[in-house]
């Protein structure tokens, strides 16, 4: 039988029942490749969106306009050095 509960509030409309961090991994796997590289975009999607990553990225850029970034060659060892 469905029991429907009163909503208190606007946030508790898009709550979800709590699930494992093993379900979550587990129904992953059973995910498409399409469907794994959808969620893998979302995923990133929320990481940069958080204060944190943005302060970062601006530190990064200002440095880089600062002159504090690498040379080509510098990036291509870097690259070549990761096999």
């Amino acid at each position: 039988m469905l029991v429907f509960q009163p909503v208190d509030s606007a946030a508790s409309i898009y709550s979800f029942p709590p699930v494992s961090i093993l379900q979550l991994k587990q129904q992953v796997s059973r995910l498409s490749p399409k469907q794994r590289q959808e969620l893998h975009l979302y995923l990133l999607r929320l990481k940069r969106s958080t204060p944190q990553w943005k302060r970062a990225t601006a530190a990064k850029i200002r440095a880089m306009k600062a002159g504090k970034g690498a040379t080509a060659e510098q990036l291509e060892a870097i690259h070549a050095s990761r096999g």
